[in-house]
């Protein structure tokens, strides 16, 4: 049931990074909003809960609006029902979180545009709503292929790391026990066929 725990997701980019506000928005009753917002003002994503009027904005900053992004907004209680857990998470990662007090949520629309005017004038690849996702799956669902990329190229850069500092030190142990002889004006390494003049 999305209207007590569930994750709002989307994965947008803005048409251009012309200092302009986009929202898309899940409304319900009592002005419920939950709101993703393009601020390429400030260059941040928001994640907006509100509960009449009340509520809390979660935000992270964008190099580029204008590149697509894997965003999502997951909303759980702990407590009661009227206390929240919501999170933003980001292109594989969770990027800011937040409790805060509310009712109970009854949400039944959404739009990409806020009622005050701010349309979402952008591209958008997925626009969805799911029951309520675990770390994990949060994860798998707004990772981007440049992430994955990005990750095993530092995993592979991290486990050869040891070996390159194995052979270097091997090299430093050779150099130490042979040494550097000369001859006829010509170097050699280790002593091999070589006078120690």
């Amino acid at each position: 049931d999305v209207n007590s725990s569930g994750v709002l997701y989307c994965e947008i980019a803005a048409n251009s990074d012309d200092l302009s506000i986009r929202d898309i928005m899940v409304s319900g009753i009592n002005n419920q909003h939950i709101i993703i917002r393009f601020d390429a003002i400030l260059r941040k994503i928001k994640g907006s809960f509100r509960f009449n009027n009340q509520g809390i904005d979660l935000t992270y900053m964008l190099e580029d609006v204008s590149v697509f992004s894997k965003i999502a907004i997951r909303f759980q209680p702990y407590s009661s029902s009227l206390h929240h857990n919501v999170s933003l998470w980001v292109n594989g990662d969770e990027v800011s979180t937040a409790a805060f007090i509310t009712g109970s949520f009854e949400f039944n629309d959404i739009n990409f545009t806020r009622n005050s005017g701010l349309n979402f004038y952008g591209k958008t690849k997925a626009l969805e709503v799911f029951e309520y996702l675990d770390d994990e799956q949060m994860g798998a669902l707004t990772v981007t292929d440049e992430v994955l990329e990005q990750r095993a190229a530092a995993a592979a850069a991290a486990a050869a790391a040891p070996a390159v500092e194995e052979e270097e030190e091997d090299d430093n142990e050779s150099a130490a026990s042979g040494g550097y002889y000369y001859y006829n004006g010509e170097s050699g390494f280790d002593g091999i066929g070589l006078t120690n003049l």
